[in-house]
């Protein structure tokens, strides 16, 4: 992976940790320490392929499904 992929795989994870912070009602440290928990960042960086074509809102629900089958 390039810098520019690492800086835009962040970008990403930044981007759907403050969405589902909001659609759910957590605070970002709640949501971090979730993401943590289900390793969401790696799972992140690992569909990076796919989802920096998509919008935010994909990876987004991307993220609530991969939690909502665990």
């Amino acid at each position: 992976m390039t810098d520019k992929q690492k800086q835009e795989s962040d970008l990403i994870f930044v981007i759907t940790t403050e969405n589902y912070a909001t659609r759910h009602k957590m605070s970002i440290l709640n949501v971090l320490k979730l993401f943590s928990k289900k390793n969401i960042y790696n799972l992140l960086r690992s569909q990076f392929e796919v989802l920096h074509t998509l919008d935010f809102n994909e990876s987004l629900e991307f993220v609530e499904d991969y939690l909502s089958k665990e």
